[in-house]
């Protein structure tokens, strides 16, 4: 795919709208453009950050009900003798009403990109649910699925089986966190899968502790140089049990180097 046709196509893969030969096709062009991945990290953050910060929610009831009186015919007639407002004054209005929503969002995405990181990744997770995308190479042998991922990333992730202790590794895939890329081990947890995403810390800020939302749960921490997240529907405390397994493996191999 050439350059100038993936630009047009970053948006539309970020809300999953490419059919799977554009996507794959796609998908390509990533492993070799770094503006690209880093367009389509700033799109898919940003969007999730601001759909955030503007979902105000439902009105409450009282609210509701004041607009539906306001509105109703019998309140019109009490209405209709005002004077007409000057149309400056309506334009005034307007666009005060613009910038002190602006403003707010602002304050609100500044306050919230935490937010976008976390959606970010739990988009990710839920993308790779779909036929074929949720694991590039699958085994449960690390000495597959370590070399697997070094060949094709610029650092060397740790990759662990914890099948005794009941999160079997199912293999791993590459993806993208913020347009950056990320290796993603797959483990298994009865029928439900989780996915751990772990790249090089960098200067970044730390990931975020956890979160929850639509039946997905998130945990981050920052170990050993590497940034992790483990999302996944099963309970919160199975992903901090995981935590708790990559961490110990890891003290181990420190410990024997």
């Amino acid at each position: 795919m050439e350059h100038s046709e993936a630009q047009k196509r970053v948006e539309a893969y970020a809300d999953n709208e490419l059919a799977p030969g554009a996507a794959t096709a796609f998908e390509a062009h990533l492993e070799t453009c770094a503006d690209c991945r880093e367009q389509l990290g700033t799109v898919m953050a940003n969007r999730r950050v601001l759909a955030d910060a503007l979902d105000p929610g439902a009105a409450p009831a009282a609210l509701r009900a004041r607009i539906a009186g306001i509105t109703s015919a019998s309140a019109r007639p009490n209405l209709a003798h005002r004077r007409a407002a000057p149309a400056w004054w309506l334009q005034a209005a307007a666009l005060a009403g613009v910038a002190i929503l602006s403003s707010g969002a602002t304050f609100a995405v500044l306050g919230r990109q935490d937010g976008g990181r976390v959606q970010t990744l739990m988009d990710a997770h839920v993308r790779a649910q779909d036929p074929g995308k949720a694991i590039e190479v699958v085994s449960s042998d690390r000495h597959t699925v370590k070399p697997w991922l070094d060949a094709r990333l610029d650092f060397a992730p740790p990759v662990t089986d914890f099948a005794a202790q009941g999160f079997p590794l199912l293999g791993g895939r590459l993806d993208y966190v913020e347009g950056r890329r990320a290796a993603v081990m797959v483990y298994g947890r009865r029928k439900h899968t989780v996915d751990v995403f772990v790249r090089p810390s960098g200067d970044g800020p730390p990931p975020p502790r956890s979160a929850d939302r639509r039946g997905y749960h998130l945990i981050g921490w920052r170990k050993g140089g590497f940034d992790w997240w483990a999302v996944s529907d099963v309970d919160a405390d199975e992903l901090k049990a995981l935590r708790q397994l990559i961490e110990k493996d890891g003290a181990d191999h420190s410990g024997r180097s």
